[in-house]
């Protein structure tokens, strides 16, 4: 249960961070669920990763949640493009890499 909460705050906080990013950038609305999506569809399984990785294989903390980020960055890049074509493919890299940073920083103010 405790993990599950984790997972579930941990998402939450990314989704209203990186919401409000795609907003403030893009200036449309319904990419907020462009963001929701990739995020429900990154978030939870990159917050699983690190605990197995880190908890039970003893692996480095930072050097794993690098590799696990720019994953995310790079599956969100996709999920955008194929929601945003019109961005093209080298302006979703940015926007995925913006978010992600935004939401990453956020994280390690938050530790």
């Amino acid at each position: 249960m405790e993990l599950l909460l984790l997972l579930l705050k941990n998402l939450t906080l990314t989704i209203l961070l990186e919401g409000a990013g795609i907003l403030l950038i893009l200036h449309k609305p319904r990419a907020i669920l462009y963001s929701v999506l990739a995020n429900v569809m990154t978030n939870p399984a990159l917050n699983v990763a690190l605990i197995m990785l880190t908890g039970y294989a003893r692996l480095p903390y930072w050097p794993c949640l690098a590799a696990l980020e720019l994953s995310a960055v790079a599956a969100e890049t996709w999920a955008y493009a194929s929601l945003l074509p019109s961005l093209g493919r080298g302006r979703c890299f940015l926007l995925s890499l913006a978010l992600n940073a935004l939401s990453f920083g956020v994280g390690v103010l938050i530790l």
